[in-house]
């Protein structure tokens, strides 16, 4: 369970900080800087937000919906391979993040405008971004966040 842990603040998972695995709570390893790599649990935070407003807002925006798709998958397995964390724990904690962040997606503003972005860059830069930053093996960190 060491996601749910250490997205609590983000899922509002209520276990109690200090229970189970390490976690960004409990272990400041968690929070080194990974300049180089990129942080990955930060990604996967924006990914999501940024499938959920494709999904909301830009339903045929096919490119891009599939592009962070891959870009999510690749990030799931980066995740399980280098953490506690098992696959259906990532899986099912993507799936409760995409409905919530569906649910409070509009679309305007800095959620949209980053959409646009991505969707000017293109899936093809989604996907060379997310494999260039899933190359080196490490723990998956949540700082440096953009």
């Amino acid at each position: 369970m060491g996601l749910s842990l250490l997205a609590a603040p983000i899922f509002g998972a209520t276990e109690a900080a200090g229970r189970g695995p390490p976690n960004a709570q409990t272990d400041p390893k968690f929070f080194r800087e990974d300049a180089e790599n990129g942080a990955v649990l930060c990604s996967w935070m924006i990914n999501l937000e940024m499938k959920a407003i494709g999904e909301k807002c830009h339903p045929d925006d096919k490119d891009i919906d599939a592009a962070l798709g891959d870009a999510l998958r690749d990030i799931h397995a980066f995740i399980a391979a280098n953490s506690s964390t098992s696959q259906a724990e990532i899986e099912a904690a993507a799936r409760q993040r995409i409905e919530m962040a569906k649910r409070e997606a509009i679309c305007v503003g800095d959620g949209e405008n980053m959409y646009q972005l991505l969707h000017r860059e293109g899936a093809r830069e989604i996907r060379e971004r997310t494999a260039k930053m899933l190359a080196v093996p490490r723990p998956p960190v949540l700082n440096p966040c953009l």
